[in-house]
């Protein structure tokens, strides 16, 4: 056992006040300081995907005993190429509709 429990309240001499849970109240300026330190790392900058430290050790890690896994150059080849491509937009070949034009992902 960790600790001892602390006496349940009860027995014909309880009384209502007994059986009340004491609260637990946050200070304000604790609730203010851990809001600003989880907004400011939210906010803070961040690498693109694949420059990230975790990513780039994931891919070297893949990369040892897999040749099918893609390593971390064909990767952000890959991503570049994808973004270079433009989004069609679905064309209907019906006569006096206008084609839409093309519109780049950005």
């Amino acid at each position: 056992m960790v600790g001892e429990k602390p006496a349940l309240a009860g027995g014909t001499m309880a009384i209502p006040d007994d059986f009340v849970r004491q609260r637990k109240y946050v200070r304000a300026d604790e609730v203010a300081q851990a809001t600003l330190a989880m907004s400011n790392t939210a906010r803070a900058p961040k690498p693109p995907h694949l420059a990230r430290p975790e990513v780039t050790q994931q891919f070297a890690l893949l990369s040892v005993d897999n040749p099918m896994a893609l390593t971390l150059e064909q990767a952000t080849a890959k991503q570049g190429h994808k973004v270079g491509w433009c989004t069609l937009k679905p064309v209907l070949s019906a006569p006096g509709i206008p084609v839409p034009a093309l519109e780049t992902e950005t």
